[in-house]
């Protein structure tokens, strides 16, 4: 086969196939970047649920990350300790509603997946959860009738007011779900750093 054959072939392919071969090479591209992503994704020693009925700001998010590593270990072995809060929260005023039902799809993906075992919750997001009867009565906890500890005014507060100062101006919770025991080693995880939390917070 000659030169001018192949780039006769070359051309004729070209012609019909352009097309197709973008969306092809697009497919590959965005697939390539999807796993490189996934692949550098860190895998969270402990995730939190958070869930209040006001729009948190990312600062604040991080800031309770950072608190809430201070009671976590280091549970997947790669040497380091992070927590992921998964925020779910929505105001209910607004009126975007695509906001709220995107929110309220996340929390429910949460909840089926039965990997976050802890949530953060105000009065609000607590009597909307508890109606589905999600948390545990434990004695470790002394509010919401042994459902909660109060995080107001305490080390973890401090460190969202410096992240956002006055943000929380209610009272707000760290609860412990009712969880599949199949999800054995998850419970133990958060219950140790609940234990953690609450005992630093409570001297």
């Amino acid at each position: 086969m000659t030169k001018q054959d192949l780039k006769k072939r070359w051309e004729n392919y070209w012609y019909y196939y352009k097309v197709h071969t973008i969306v092809f090479g697009f497919v590959i591209l965005v697939m390539a970047i999807m796993i490189s992503q996934c692949a550098k994704k860190v895998e969270p020693d402990c995730k939190v649920v958070l869930f209040t009925h006001k729009n948190v700001p990312s600062e604040v998010v991080a800031a309770m990350e950072q608190e809430l590593e201070k009671f976590a270990g280091d549970y997947n072995g790669d040497g380091k300790i992070t927590v992921e809060v998964v925020d779910c929260s929505y105001n209910p005023n607004n009126p975007n509603k695509n906001i709220m039902i995107a929110q309220l799809s996340k929390l429910q993906g949460e909840l089926g997946l039965s990997e976050s075992i802890l949530f953060i919750t105000d009065i609000q997001g607590f009597k909307y959860l508890d109606e589905q009867g999600l948390f545990e009565t434990k004695d470790l906890f002394p509010d919401l009738d042994g459902k909660g500890f109060n995080l107001k005014n305490t080390p973890f507060d401090e460190a969202v007011n410096k992240a956002v100062p006055g943000f929380f101006t209610e009272d707000y919770y760290i609860l412990k779900r009712t969880a599949d025991r199949a999800n054995e080693e998850k419970i133990r995880q958060s219950e140790e750093m609940l234990i953690k939390l609450v005992n630093a917070y409570s001297q």
